[in-house]
């Protein structure tokens, strides 16, 4: 064994984390994204936006800021590296990249990550502009000009707040349960519909229509709803893992079909109860936003298929966890096919693999090329399966 490749594993160990360790840091991404979307954007008057928004026939959900320091989200990330993704297809020179292994790979990211900062660029300046346009048709200055700040400089901090999140995701992804990236664009509509289911029910008990932009003061006792919902989450996932069969066998690998993985998941009670519980919210959600009656409902559950995924790549990765007391991260793949190939090889020399994200990356592929297929093998595994991964990235 080389030194370079103790030197390796020794790195890898460092970074591997337990089940519990890896759920406390998904629970806090989760907690600073929700945190982060009530940070309101400097040099933004809320309250003149708002009422421009009110005066625009459009309901937002009271308690956030209408233009948060995290507004334009992690969707100039995606769509960068969608792009990137999408050429690295087409263009013969960035097909050899794909394929060249880990160097490829950090070639790629730098180049979507490049792209992303632009799109972001413009998105951010395209926001700025409208406020400032929209603020002078409205009468009222959306935008605090007076003071001399330059326009761009909310458009600088727009773009770093959309650069904070891919962080943040990035993070995540490679110290926490799930993608980091998955999970921020999952909460960001969960938490927009279960704000309005809240107010939805807040209406109800205190006899006001709703949509209501000028909806009663909640209780204090509101304020525990989120931390109940992620306790109540991490409890269902918790106990799908103690209840799952066949704790001797490998988890998680792709070489099970997704149509056999979703229908194990659906018939046990509890993964039947996290599928109604996010189609309901989904759907509810979105009816209560007040879209179009049918193809809300059809948009709403083809929505909540790549939650399901989400949620099937999670407890695969807690059973595993939950297996295999140290595991190492020896790679990441871009498809689908390279994890079958990869997990084919470490089959026959009896080492288990976690393929991470496999289920969402395979049914969304390039669309959703901001999420990797993280390579996860135990500790005592890791030569075997660097020799694998090495393989398998040469015949590609």
């Amino acid at each position: 064994m080389s030194i370079a490749t103790t030197a390796g594993e020794s790195a890898g160990r460092a970074r591997g984390r337990g089940l519990y360790q890896r759920l406390a840091v998904s629970v806090g991404l989760v907690v600073a994204f929700g945190l982060l979307r009530y940070v309101p954007a400097p040099l933004v008057d809320q309250g003149a936006v708002r009422a421009f928004w009110a005066a625009s026939g459009r309901y937002f959900e009271e308690g956030l800021p209408m233009i948060s320091l995290v507004a334009l989200g992690l969707m100039p990330f995606v769509t960068g590296f969608f792009i990137v993704g999408l050429l690295a297809r087409v263009v013969p020179a960035w097909r050899r990249a794909r394929r060249g292994g880990e160097a490829g790979q950090r070639t790629l990211r730098h180049a979507s990550i490049v792209v992303s900062v632009l799109i972001a660029a413009i998105q951010a300046f395209g926001m700025a502009t409208f406020l400032r346009q929209a603020g002078e048709s409205f009468g009222q200055e959306l935008v605090r000009l007076s003071s001399g700040v330059p326009l761009g400089v909310l458009a600088v901090v727009l773009v770093a707040g959309s650069a904070l999140l891919y962080g943040l995701g990035g993070w995540t992804t490679r110290n926490g349960l799930g993608s980091g990236f998955a999970l921020l664009l999952a909460w960001g509509p969960a938490q927009l519909q279960v704000l309005a289911l809240r107010d939805r029910i807040l209406a109800q008990i205190h006899g006001t229509p709703f949509p209501s932009s000028t909806a009663p003061d909640r209780p204090t006792w509101i304020l525990a709803f989120y931390p109940v919902l992620v306790a109540l989450v991490i409890g269902v996932l918790l106990a799908l893992k103690l209840r799952a069969e066949g704790r001797g066998a490998s988890v998680g690998v792709p070489g099970v079909s997704l149509r056999t993985d979703l229908k194990a998941f659906l018939r046990s009670p509890i993964g039947a109860g996290l599928a109604v519980v996010l189609l309901v919210l989904v759907v509810t959600g979105a009816l209560e936003r007040q879209l179009a009656g049918g193809f809300t409902v059809l948009l709403a559950v083809a929505l909540a298929v790549p939650g399901l995924m989400l949620l099937l790549d999670l407890v695969d990765e807690g059973r595993f966890l939950a297996e295999h007391r140290e595991v190492v991260e020896i790679g990441e793949l871009d498809d689908a096919a390279r994890a079958r190939a990869l997990q084919a090889r470490l089959s026959g020399k009896g080492v288990p693999m976690l393929a991470k994200s496999y289920h969402l990356r395979s049914l969304l592929r390039v669309l959703l090329a901001i999420v990797k297929i993280q390579v996860l093998v135990p500790a005592e595994h890791v030569t075997a399966a660097r020799e694998a991964l090495a393989d398998v990235e040469r015949t590609a």
